[in-house]
């Protein structure tokens, strides 16, 4: 066989003789494999794409009944049209509608996203009128998971625990690679109202026309229950719409047509509600009240191990401009960058003793110039290895 000037045999003869333009692809092949290494996004488990679409609805005060036959019987209807679903499942609980609907594997999700979103209007048009915040769709993904969770724990109420997560929450989520902060552990604000039994019945007014009131005004509030103690009756409205002074110059008409505000009957605060179990936190030490910061990733592929260092160094500078107290806790509960840096510690680890092992064989197998030669171009191999998974974007993962 004759093999060509132009041929790869020829290209390789030609490192060969060339020594230097050798030494010069190599030089170049280790930095820019090492300038790969250090900018390739590291995560802990590759992007992979969920089939599932969720259909979630609120339905204020109805009963599980209801939800089942009024709201996701209908949604089911329409899924049941759709091609290439997979399956579906339900979940009817009083309030509340859930149906996530799984497509085959392999389809194009946004087409059925698409076609799911269609099915979901159709099904609108037949659900209860009471219904005021539209149904909810969101395709399910593996970002749903935290990747990193902090606890925020100290002597301080719980609106001062509010304060500071809420100032982390907005801080965190300016960072490039955070999609959303979460914030769990604090008991949500209400408004209570207290109303006076004698000046009800004075003005000839009763708690029903009061909560019709409320209700008209604020058809996104539910109601929730009335409580009578003593002289005096509590209106709790779940929400955070309005303030405090806005519920008070309400207008209510009692049975002779006369109109009052609900200040000349009523007083109102804002307070937290009971929470149904209390979050708290020790660390060898008493109890502490506490809340927790569940950082989320966006979807693109990110360098998690980046996107952590710099919640920590946003953190380090709001804590020095004295934004934060000192006493305030900060606990690290979950983090993925550990677990990254573990990975990846543990793949340099083995491949460096494997390197090793096969230099040290083939020096006695073989000689120096062979061993000496597997320990340069392994390394280098790798490195232009890293390159090519960078240039084809992918990430470091396990």
């Amino acid at each position: 066989m004759v093999v060509k000037e132009g041929s790869m045999s020829g290209f390789w003869t030609f490192l060969l003789r060339k020594g230097k333009v050798s030494l010069l692809l190599t030089a170049f092949f280790v930095i820019w494999g090492l300038v790969s290494y250090q900018s390739m996004p590291r995560e802990s488990s590759p992007e992979v794409e969920v089939p599932v679409g969720i259909i979630t609805t609120i339905w204020s005060g109805a009963s599980a009944t209801d939800v089942e036959k009024l709201v996701t019987e209908k949604i089911e209807r329409e899924v049941k049209k759709l091609e290439d679903v997979k399956q579906y499942t339900s979940s009817s609980q009083a309030g509340i509608s859930v149906v996530s609907v799984e497509f085959k594997t392999g389809t194009d999700m946004t087409i059925n996203m698409q076609d799911l979103r269609e099915a979901l209007d159709d099904a609108e048009r037949d659900l209860p009128d009471s219904i005021l915040i539209d149904p909810d769709l969101e395709e399910a993904s593996i970002n749903d998971t935290p990747i990193l969770s902090l606890n925020l724990s100290g002597n301080f109420s719980y609106s001062e625990l509010k304060r500071f997560g809420e100032l982390l929450q907005d801080t965190i989520e300016s960072i490039s690679g955070v999609k959303e902060v979460g914030i769990s552990g604090l008991p949500e604000e209400a408004f209570h109202i207290f109303v006076d039994p004698i000046k009800l019945k004075g003005l000839n007014l009763t708690v029903d026309s009061i909560a019709s009131s409320i209700q008209q005004a604020h058809q996104d509030l539910p109601l929730g229950n009335v409580f009578i103690d003593g002289e005096k009756v509590s209106l709790r409205i779940q929400g955070e719409l309005q303030g405090v002074a806005d519920f008070l110059s309400l207008p209510i008409a009692n049975q002779e047509g006369q109109i009052v505000t609900l200040s000349q009957v009523a007083e109102i605060r804002k307070e937290f509600d009971e929470l149904a179990a209390y979050t708290y936190f020790s660390n060898g030490g008493p109890l502490e009240t506490s809340l927790t910061l569940n950082v989320f990733k966006s979807e693109a592929k990110t360098n998690i191990e980046r996107v952590i260092k710099n919640v920590f160094k946003d953190i380090d500078s709001l804590k020095e401009q004295n934004s934060i107290p000192d006493n305030l806790r900060i606990n690290t509960i979950a983090d993925w960058s550990v677990n990254i840096r573990e990975d990846l510690g543990r793949l340099l680890s083995t491949g460096s003793q494997t390197l090793i092992l096969i230099t040290i064989i083939l020096f006695f197998a073989l000689g120096w110039r062979e061993s000496l030669l597997a320990f340069i171009s392994i390394p280098v191999s790798m490195l232009l290895a890293v390159a090519i998974l960078n240039v084809m974007g992918q990430t470091f993962n396990f």
